[in-house]
């Protein structure tokens, strides 16, 4: 079934029309997922938020230590 405009056949398989580059090997048809930009950066932005989470605890353990052992000291 040929749409104007390229589109899926009834199958949900991409048509001739719309299937980006010809390939000597015969690949199968498996449907692409489209992911915008934005929801990769909020991807991005939420693995940074849990490094720096992270890194905040290290630093405050690692004060904690420093002032346990310059108490030891008093």
């Amino acid at each position: 079934m040929m749409r104007v405009g390229g589109g899926r056949s009834q199958t949900g398989q991409p048509e001739d029309n719309e299937r980006s580059t010809p390939t000597a090997v015969s690949t199968p048809n498996v449907p692409r997922v489209w992911v915008s930009p934005r929801a990769h950066q909020h991807t991005l932005a939420q693995a940074a938020s849990v490094e720096i989470i992270r890194n905040l605890d290290l630093i405050r353990i690692c004060m904690s230590v420093g002032l346990y052992l310059e108490l030891q000291k008093a």
